[in-house]
């Protein structure tokens, strides 16, 4: 069994010094009973009732020892074995089970402060994972999120039979203000929808319950905030458009491209 930094755990160790104690407690009370042997068997009968009876009271004294040191040991032992194990299965990259968290001593302390270790990792996990799926840029899922969130949205929409919308947007990539459009389409979108970056000046807002007239208000605040630098508009609206998230998708940038062709930006909807 190893620690947290891959060392030899504690605990065999603190059972050896367990019994070394018990040793060393146990060699005074084996002389006084060598001691008493030898003097029992040389008393005279006129001493010898005293002398049993203090070989009963050191039988009891050596048994009362024992058991002190065994239940003591037992008491240290086991929290902290179950302390050790549960660290290393934390340090090889599993859970914290097991932890004495419901002791309030000293183990207990150490219990929960290696749980809060655990969280602490599994919290700093959940990040690195969401930023691996984020634009460094911006903050946005990238496209390969979108997709998985799309194809989220498609069966949870199914299965309840409510539509929803993709929103896909063409900024002019002379405005040079990523920092003001990905303001503008947050502004644009409820705390709810899904925003993405699809390249360098193209962006997409899935907007789950939401209609073709929904997504238009969302298309005329984005024309709001962004004004001319907003160069193409398309929009998919399930299930019309498509009954699959990639369909939906293709739809939409389909509309994009539609958009491009035509002087205005006009809003043009996928089918």
């Amino acid at each position: 069994m190893t620690d947290l930094s891959g060392q030899p755990s504690p605990v065999p160790g603190l059972v050896a010094r367990l019994l070394v104690a018990a040793l060393v407690l146990m060699v005074p009370m084996v002389a006084l009973g060598v001691g008493l042997a030898i003097a029992l068997s040389a008393a005279t009968p006129a001493v010898r009732g005293g002398l049993v009876a203090a070989m009963v009271t050191w039988g009891v004294a050596c048994a009362t020892s024992v058991g002190v040191v065994v239940a003591f040991g037992w008491a240290v032992v086991t929290p902290a074995r179950r302390l050790a194990r549960a660290a290393a299965d934390l340090a090889a990259g599993g859970d914290a089970d097991g932890l004495p968290l419901e002791r309030r001593d000293e183990f207990g302390t150490a219990a929960r402060a290696v749980a809060s270790l655990g969280r602490d990792r599994e919290r700093l996990r959940g990040e690195l994972r969401d930023a691996a799926l984020r634009d460094p840029e911006t903050g946005f899922y990238d496209a390969r999120e979108l997709r998985r969130r799309l194809d989220q949205e498609e069966a949870r929409a199914r299965r309840h039979d409510h539509p929803f919308a993709l929103v896909v947007i063409d900024v002019d990539a002379q405005d040079g203000d990523i920092a003001g459009v990905a303001a503008a389409l947050l502004a644009a979108v409820r705390p709810t929808d899904i925003v993405a970056r699809l390249g360098v000046s193209a962006f997409a807002s899935l907007l789950p319950e939401t209609s073709g007239e929904g997504a238009a208000r969302v298309v005329d605040r984005l024309r709001s905030g962004l004004g001319e630098g907003l160069a193409a508009v398309g929009v998919a609206v399930h299930p019309e458009a498509g009954a699959t998230g990639e369909q939906i998708l293709r739809a939409a940038i389909a509309a994009l491209d539609g958009s491009r062709t035509q002087d205005g930006a006009p809003v043009v909807y996928g089918r």
